[in-house]
């Protein structure tokens, strides 16, 4: 097993570019790397007018295997997540189909994946852009912008697929105002809930801010295909 514990990254004029799996502290993460006790602020990952790519993430940009993050803080008035012309945007997490865990973590990152060709710009999230398997617990979205020209893009989470494994969320809000251009499944927690095998169960969550979309827009889910969600609430402003 491998450990990041305690690392405090302030950003500035410098960035972290690149193509796919770029992330502001790890690009891809796989099998038992557990990641704990990280601050990163005014952090700026990914890049504007970029051509296609995918997985980008102010923290990770894709997580694969049991990754455990707890204790994250993602802050600062400028940190931002850029996506252009990309897939799998998130404010701390790209995408995330591993069985990993994340707890108390919370990012004001603005995220943004203008669709600037043709190309998709899809699944797009204050926290985690697509989520097909894993836990969250306490996961906060504050204070952040989300803006998209695609499809899937929510306060919180872009789209959740449950696979083969579960997705559990529970007990995590956002606050995020969320602008979508042309682009479907909107809303203010997640843009859509969905199961493709495994089973999807969204808690005790909520979201606020102002939601605007195309089709299939929602204060707290844009659509929900199949899943449960218990004892949320959603003040958004659609």
């Amino acid at each position: 097993n491998s450990t990041i514990n305690g690392i405090t990254i302030t950003g500035g004029a410098d960035a972290v570019r690149g193509k796919s799996d770029v992330g502001g502290l790890v690009g891809r993460s796989t099998n038992d790397l557990e990641i704990k006790d990280i601050t990163l602020n005014n952090i700026s990952v990914g890049e504007e007018n970029q051509v296609v790519g995918s997985n980008r993430g102010g923290l990770v940009g894709i997580i694969v295997g049991t990754t455990p993050v707890s204790n994250v803080n993602i802050s600062g008035a400028s940190s931002e997540v850029f996506g252009d012309n990309d897939q799998y945007t998130g404010g701390l997490i790209g995408q995330m189909t591993g069985t990993g865990t994340i707890s108390n973590c919370s990012s004001t990152a603005t995220v943004r994946s203008a669709q600037l060709t043709t190309a998709p710009a899809a699944y797009v999230g204050g926290f985690v852009g697509l989520m097909s398997s894993g836990t969250i617990t306490n996961g906060v979205v504050t204070g952040a912008t989300v803006t998209s020209g695609g499809d899937y893009v929510g306060g919180f989470v872009g789209k959740v697929s449950a696979g083969a494994s579960n997705v559990v969320i529970t007990c995590s809000r956002s606050s995020s105002a969320v602008t979508v251009t042309n682009g479907d499944f909107v809303a203010g927690f997640a843009g859509e809930i969905a199961e493709a095998g495994g089973n999807a169960n969204i808690t005790s969550s909520y979201a606020t801010g102002n939601i605007s979309g195309n089709i299939y827009v929602g204060g707290f889910v844009g659509n929900l295909a199949s899943g449960e969600i218990e004892t949320n609430v959603s003040t958004t402003r659609t």
